[in-house]
């Protein structure tokens, strides 16, 4: 199941793992990215604190995390080389795996519209 955020960006749920990034939209609104910001695995998260950081060609944005677990895996490919965002951000381009600690914050985002 994908879920949106109103910021545009997406959190794939897969049992009790959500992959996130950001959308095309999301893409579009930055412009080409140049650098991203992952945390590190482990890292305990709570929905709304900032996850990432994606620095663009225009803007420098900080990302904040669709739901509350802790950071099991991140994209190193997307932290190497940013540019994967650029051209697959809702494939290649993911960039943070998290397990979730409450799956009822699914409810609160948005459907593919």
């Amino acid at each position: 199941m994908k879920k949106y955020t109103d910021t545009n960006e997406y959190i794939l749920i897969e049992g009790n793992v959500g992959t996130v990034g950001i959308t095309k939209q999301k893409l579009d609104e930055l412009g080409d990215i140049v650098h991203v910001d992952l945390p590190s695995p482990g890292r305990e998260i709570k929905k709304g604190d900032t996850l990432f950081s994606i620095e663009a060609i225009k803007t420098e944005n900080d990302i904040p995390s669709p739901i509350s677990g802790k950071v099991i895996s991140v994209n190193e490919e997307a932290e190497n080389n940013p540019e994967i965002l650029n051209t697959d951000p809702e494939g290649k381009g993911w960039l943070c795996k998290i397990e979730l600690s409450n799956p009822t914050e699914i409810e609160e985002l948005k459907d593919e519209e």
